[in-house]
């Protein structure tokens, strides 16, 4: 599931009773404006909810505010959250409800004279309405909306119908979450903790490297060598070393000086320099061979 309208993702296609509900273009003789306010105003002229005259705005269908949402998803090769396609005429009481989530705009099917057809009609969506809410304006068919995006449509009633995702995931429980990463579009679904559901912070962050942990060095197999070459077998430390029997070797080629670093000393002294000389004469014997 979508835990919230920002990690949301619009679809590729429509359903199909989104796709075939009539969405007709904006009459030929409307003047373009800059404004995109006074170009709804003049494609639309009435409310689209009630057909009033007086007292109408043009609205937003996918909300100013969810400007960051829209820029980076794919809407903004639709349109531009400014433009004309993302604009309704509504009265100003229904466009306070609008905005207050108290209804959205859905397609329906309904039966006419000519048979079944697709409407877009208001459908109340608020959990808890209030009666005359829903009496007005629940279920009533649109008047018809011209020059509007289908999928701003759409996303809007996901921006609706996600909001009840907010006491859903504040429950103080652990959710089973599918969560898309706006960043990079990368789809997880993972078990989330009660505290990442009510932060809504679902980022999975990689274990950073403790700073107490030191990193292994890059001679690390050399010195594993050196504790061979000290305390352990001389068979062992001729093969982890791998040396060619091309290579010539003297006394001076294991002295602490052309080493370039002093070697580790070995619990037992005396013991370390006999086993030492033993593995210099078994070296010299094998590469003399």
């Amino acid at each position: 599931m979508v835990p919230s309208f920002r990690h949301y993702l619009p679809p590729a296609f429509l359903p199909d009773s989104w796709s075939q509900a009539i969405l007709p273009a904006p009459p030929q003789n409307a003047r373009a404006s800059s404004q995109s306010s006074s170009n709804t105003i003049r494609r639309d002229e009435t409310c689209r909810v009630s057909n009033h005259v007086e007292q109408t705005e043009a609205a937003h269908i996918i909300p100013l505010g969810e400007s960051k949402w829209f820029d980076s998803t794919e809407m903004s090769s639709y349109m531009n959250i400014n433009s004309p396609q993302n604009y309704l005429l509504l009265r100003s009481d229904i466009h306070q409800l609008w905005d207050q989530r108290q209804f959205s705009i859905l397609p329906r099917r309904i039966e006419t004279e000519e048979g079944e057809s697709v409407a877009w009609v208001a459908y109340v969506t608020k959990q808890h309405p209030r009666e005359e809410v829903v009496r007005l304006y629940h279920d009533v068919c649109l008047q018809p909306l011209r020059g509007v995006e289908s999928m701003a449509l759409f996303c809007r009633f996901a921006w609706h119908v996600l909001q009840a995702m907010d006491a859903f995931l504040r429950k103080g429980i652990p959710r089973w979450l599918t969560v898309i990463d706006l960043t990079d579009g990368t789809v997880t679904t993972r078990l989330c903790t009660a505290k990442e559901c009510a932060d809504q912070n679902f980022t999975r962050r990689g274990r950073s490297q403790s700073p107490k942990k030191r990193p292994l060095p890059e001679d690390r197999d050399e010195q594993e060598d050196e504790d061979s070459y000290c305390g352990g077998s001389e068979s062992s430390a001729f093969s982890r070393r791998g040396w060619r029997s091309s290579v010539s070797m003297s006394d001076s080629d294991f002295s602490e000086e052309n080493r370039g670093r002093k070697r580790r000393r070995c619990h037992n002294e005396k013991l370390s320099r006999g086993r030492s000389g033993k593995c210099l004469q078994s070296l010299r014997d094998s590469l003399s061979q």
